[in-house]
């Protein structure tokens, strides 16, 4: 179990939430996101303008995912099932736009990279336990 499914019954009970805010965990979640914004906003604001809208993008698209569409599944399932087609349909939209946000998010940071940078150099190095000693 997650904390932010860990958060839900406390929070559900402490604030009595139903509807669009059953998963009670969504409240921490924007209140997390505003702080992230705050903290960070200096930072993305000298981002080139190509690279900031893309996290912006990316961004809007996770959070849309994670807290927007559990906003929906929270309605459904405080006022519904949670055990039909329509939840699991739900769920996969939610799990989708999130990990469409992931990817245009690589996308940003590689594009930089790419635009950027002169490149990075990834390498992979095993080592043997038994031998104690490097494979390459």
């Amino acid at each position: 179990m997650s904390i932010h499914e860990i958060l839900i019954l406390p929070l559900r009970k402490a604030l009595n939430t139903e509807g669009f805010l059953y998963f009670s965990w969504v409240i921490v979640g924007a209140v997390f996101v505003l702080l992230f914004l705050l903290l960070f906003w200096r930072f993305i604001i000298s981002l080139p303008k190509k690279t900031r809208r893309l996290f912006f993008i990316a961004g809007a698209i996770y959070v849309a995912g994670t807290i927007g569409t559990e906003m929906v599944g929270g309605y459904y399932a405080n006022y519904y099932t949670q055990t039909n087609m329509i939840y699991a349909l739900i769920t996969t939209v939610e799990e989708v736009l999130e990990m469409m946000g992931i990817i245009v998010f690589i996308y940003a940071l590689l594009s930089y990279i790419s635009f950027y940078m002169n490149g990075i150099d990834v390498g992979f190095h095993i080592m043997d336990r038994k031998k104690q000693r490097l494979i390459t």
